[in-house]
């Protein structure tokens, strides 16, 4: 007699309102420890068959599952550096990943971008500077950038890996906002998204020697409850040491998600739900980051004088403002650490200093990384209004001085 509390699960799914039921065995597993290493093994298999299918990759995958992107890059950084080692990221990224570094004692050095991505000549010349110790690995989120949103081309993602492969560098992919890709059209019009057919290759497409360990969530795409994701290498060495990591630090990730996840996915798979049910996100995402570029546009983009300037996103959920706004500071560039973020909460403006996702103390960032992900359209309006009488203030507060 089974000692578990639970005897049965069901789970009713947004989509034609499916009943999705666990079976006594798979009850039973999702209640206790998961015995296999990299995960449980149903939802391996067809995480294998998954990535080979959209990613194309040009080695065999080998896949191990996690508690999600944060949890598994903690790994990997423990996995291949060195307190000391130094490590390449974007100028702008993920401030999560820049406090691991940090407290695992990483020399952190920034990579100008532009619009396509890491800028090629600052990067070789990060990986051939003699002064310091070798560049061990380059992390990096090559889809929609956080904060940035910027997508890299695909010319740019074939040109870093060839440079990771030349300087026998790993090349962290944390590609959280992958499934989050889409097509944008004007209000009213309608136009096809990608689903999950449709999103292009990825740095894992293009590695050819087993530089790339890429890191995938379920947090954007499904739901982020469910606190999971996977690991992904072609290097048998590496996915050995990334699962005995994993495996000393959390044990695993939970049961429970791992069935319940397995269980949707595979209902899904003979119905194309996977797809169709990306579409629908995708769709959303796109009119709202539509929705709020408009509004973005009609308060900070016009008039005498534009408060901000940004490139239009096509993925993820965050919108980068470069504000054009007076400064006291004897550079006359306006931080918003400084300058701005006091007065964020009086004008109910919801946004991140862009200082707060650099490596560099004190650095000056005249940027606001604002989201499109949950507020409504009269929301935006709103919020982009308050933000330019905030912008408004500042600029006239300065030049008075």
């Amino acid at each position: 007699m089974s000692t578990f509390p639970f005897t049965s699960a069901s789970f009713t799914l947004q989509e034609g309102g499916k009943q999705l039921t666990l079976t006594p065995e798979e009850l039973g597993d999702a209640q206790q420890y998961c015995m296999a290493d990299t995960g449980y093994p149903q939802l391996v298999q067809y995480l294998e068959e998954h990535v080979a299918a959209v990613h194309g990759p040009q080695q065999r995958p080998q896949i191990a599952v996690t508690c999600g992107n944060t949890s598994a890059l903690d790994c990997v950084l423990r996995c291949i550096c060195n307190r000391g080692d130094v490590i390449l990221v974007e100028e702008w990224t993920y401030a999560p990943a820049l406090q691991l570094m940090h407290a695992l004692g990483l020399r952190i050095k920034r990579v100008p971008c532009d619009a396509c991505g890491p800028c090629l000549e600052s990067m070789v010349h990060a990986l051939e500077e003699r002064e310091q110790p070798r560049v061990v690995a380059m992390y990096c989120v090559p889809v929609s950038a956080n904060p940035t949103g910027v997508t890299w081309s695909q010319e740019r993602k074939k040109a870093v890996c060839a440079l990771a492969q030349k300087h026998n560098v790993v090349l962290i992919e944390d590609d959280a906002y992958f499934y989050l890709q889409f097509n944008t059209a004007a209000p009213g019009e309608a136009t096809q998204q990608p689903g999950l057919t449709g999103l292009g290759k990825s740095l894992l497409s293009y590695d050819t020697s087993g530089h790339v360990v890429r890191l995938d969530t379920v947090s954007k795409g499904i739901a982020p409850g469910l606190r999971l994701g996977w690991i992904t290498t072609s290097h048998s060495d590496m996915h050995t040491a990334l699962v005995r990591t994993f495996q000393g630090s959390v044990q695993g990730a939970a049961s429970l998600s791992q069935v319940l996840l397995n269980r949707l996915l595979r209902d899904w798979h003979p119905q194309d739900g996977f797809h169709t049910h990306l579409q629908r996100l995708q769709a959303s995402y796109a009119a709202r980051c539509v929705a709020l570029c408009a509004a973005a546009e009609r308060h900070l983009g016009t008039g005498g004088k534009p408060w901000a300037t940004w490139l239009m996103p096509s993925a993820g959920m965050f919108l980068w403002l470069h504000l054009h706004c007076k400064s006291s500071h004897a550079s006359g560039v306006l931080d918003t650490e400084t300058e701005l973020q006091a007065l964020l909460g009086d004008y109910a403006v919801a946004a991140v200093p862009g200082a707060r996702f650099s490596s560099e103390a004190g650095v000056r960032s005249p940027h606001l990384r604002v989201s499109f992900a949950s507020a409504s359209e009269p929301e935006f309006e709103a919020g982009m209004q308050r933000l330019a009488a905030l912008l408004e203030h500042v600029d006239s507060r300065t030049a008075s001085a």
